[in-house]
């Protein structure tokens, strides 16, 4: 089947003016690439690189002096700044962390990994008819967080014996 692009007959001729198409287009990115580095290049490093002669270094020495001064100066500046940005974030942050409402309820994965204990755990509890109060919102089950903190105060005990003993009264 012929091509529209590219006659059977010249098939390598068209592949050939592909290749030196593409080089050429490989080479005009990476000379646009070349002079964009060379504007982005302040003008103190564009006098050193080594293209520039002796005398324009000479002449661009005092002013390379000031400029390198401009620029510190300027880093100085941009420190307290970014300093001062940092704690109005953090500032800002803190502030929206305690306007956020907590939850009310959580599900069984979430108090399982807040209690660190498995799903499984919290169900067998749930079963016996122990462990927190739960409500059931559908078919989901979720707990209160008061409730389950208020398990967790009540369970909590110093040593096994001392469970035992409170366990027996």
């Amino acid at each position: 089947m012929k091509s529209k692009f590219a006659p059977a007959k010249n098939v390598e001729a068209f592949r050939t003016a592909r290749r030196k198409r593409n080089a050429a287009a490989k080479r005009r990115a990476e000379n646009r690439k070349i002079s964009a580095e060379r504007k982005a290049k302040p003008d103190i490093v564009a006098a050193f690189d080594g293209k520039a002669n002796l005398q324009a270094a000479s002449r661009t020495k005092h002013s390379a002096a000031e400029r390198i001064e401009t620029v510190m100066q300027s880093k100085a500046d941009c420190r307290k700044e970014l300093t001062r940005l940092y704690a109005l974030v953090a500032k800002l942050t803190a502030s929206v962390e305690s306007e956020t409402p907590r939850p009310h309820y959580v599900d069984e994965k979430a108090l399982a990994a807040m209690w660190g204990v498995s799903v499984k755990f919290l169900r067998n509890l749930r079963s016996k008819g122990d462990g927190p109060m739960v409500t059931y919102f559908g078919r989901n089950v979720r707990y209160r967080l008061k409730d389950a903190r208020a398990y967790a105060a009540e369970n909590a005990f110093a040593s096994r014996t001392a469970r035992q003993h409170a366990i027996k009264v």
